[in-house]
């Protein structure tokens, strides 16, 4: 069974960094781990209610960066 190719995760990785990056400039977001914390994160949101719904932007935004750096190693080391 083959998985997903490098290149894809990749480019979904960047595209999530980006989407984090963006995201400090909305009131808030929504992490979607659990269906039933992000349906009442929504739900808090769409109210306009203090939901909590932004958990400090900049610790996904590092989270990915030091992901996406340590791939590229590992892409690096398989291109030597």
């Amino acid at each position: 069974m083959a998985g997903e190719p490098l290149s894809n995760i990749i480019d979904r990785l960047t595209a999530s960094y980006d989407e984090v990056a963006a995201a400090s400039a909305y009131d808030s977001f929504i992490v979607n781990r659990s269906l039933e914390v992000a349906l009442n994160d929504l739900k808090a949101v769409v109210k306009g209610s203090d939901s909590g719904c932004n958990p400090g932007v900049m610790k996904y935004q590092s989270e990915l960066v030091t992901l996406l750096r340590s791939i590229q190693e590992g892409v690096d080391e398989i291109s030597e």
